[in-house]
């Protein structure tokens, strides 16, 4: 008798050690479940076509192109259109901005500069060719790509070109800038770099063309390539530090924070990358392809995906722990002011979204 009231005894402590542990784990997932947080819709700004192109955001105005050929300019107070600018053709390429101006390139083949204030042209440069490559703004100049294979400076007072490369491919990559030299890909498989004045330094073979812009963190500039390779380069010489596999091509720029990169591919993925040791640290998996580059606030990556959403996910493991769907697709990489996002979409809108 004694025997089986120990035995009791022991199945009833089990017991009630099961039932807490339950306890513990289900308000834990509770807590985890609770964590993920959704994004509000604050306003919606309506083109006459889909918007591809990363907004800019100053103080009081965001600035944008749309596939309908126009550049616009949208008040921030009330969402409404301070001014537009018409060109010829799509805009796709993402605008660069100074205290005074709005630089702007479209597949007219025009790389246009505007007064911020009004929108009136002061000068455009006719490159001959389709125009995809955002302008990178340094010193005196504009840098940027194009579809003819070569790499432009101008002067960005006047529009007269300083200097140009000639690549052996088209030139979607976006120009980058450690302040003493330039980084970009290009359709001929290869990253390059240049000095200030345009001449060669090295470049560097990928074995896919590089449509991905390049970023640059402690001495590495780190890029995607259609191989499915994720490279980090030494910018010293360009000689290879190392490369991740991904499961598909990648367009998608890397955005870095601290030893971290984020990046896309149209394998789906995002990945989270160790760029010190050249680990992946993580994967988050979408229902599509991820061409556009994230966005990072306070240890959170926002990016997007064809699949509609934009993802927020928490930089030391990759947990979603926030969302929003759009109504449409995107491509676009999404600005961050204040609390507020902001990104454009194939169903021909530009959002502003609350993240907190």
């Amino acid at each position: 008798m004694i025997k089986r009231n120990e035995v009791l005894r022991k199945y009833l402590i089990i017991s009630i050690l099961l039932l807490i542990s339950i306890i513990i784990i289900s308000g834990c997932q509770k807590k985890e479940e609770e964590e993920e947080k959704k994004g509000k819709l604050l306003n919606k700004f309506g083109t006459g076509a889909e918007v591809v192109s990363s907004p800019v955001v100053d103080k009081n105005d965001v600035y944008f192109g749309s596939v309908d050929g126009r550049f616009y300019a949208v008040n921030l107070k009330d969402f409404k259109i301070k001014w537009f600018f018409n060109t010829a053709d799509a805009i796709t390429a993402s605008p660069a901005i100074d205290e005074e101006n709005v630089y702007i390139a479209s597949l007219d083949n025009n790389f246009y500069v505007l007064d911020r204030k009004s929108g009136k042209k002061l000068w455009s440069f006719d490159s001959k060719s389709y125009l995809r490559s955002s302008p990178l703004i340094l010193d005196n100049m504009v840098v940027f790509g194009s579809d003819n294979s070569y790499v432009y400076a101008l002067n960005k007072k006047n529009g007269k070109k300083i200097w140009s490369f000639k690549t052996g491919s088209t030139v979607y990559s976006s120009p980058i800038t450690d302040n003493q030299r330039i980084y970009f890909g290009s359709g001929d498989a290869n990253l390059y770099s240049l000095d200030k004045k345009g001449r060669k330094v090295w470049q560097f073979k990928a074995d896919g063309l590089i449509e991905s812009t390049p970023a640059i963190a402690d001495k590495m500039v780190i890029f995607g390539s259609q191989d499915g390779n994720i490279y980090s380069i030494k910018t010293k010489d360009g000689s290879l530090a190392w490369k991740i596999k991904a499961g598909g091509p990648v367009r998608s720029s890397p955005k870095i924070s601290g030893n971290i990169a984020v990046v896309g591919s149209d394998d789906h993925k995002i990945y989270g990358i160790d760029i010190n040791k050249g680990q992946e640290l993580w994967t988050y998996e979408t229902n599509d392809r991820v061409p556009g580059a994230a966005v990072i606030k306070d240890k959170i990556a926002y990016i997007g995906s064809i699949d509609s959403f934009i993802y927020g996910l928490r930089l030391i493991d990759g947990k979603k722990v926030w969302s929003f769907k759009l109504n449409g697709p995107t491509s676009s990489t999404p600005s961050i002011k204040g609390n507020d996002l902001f990104i454009g979409s194939h169903d021909f809108n530009l959002y502003r979204i609350k993240i907190e």
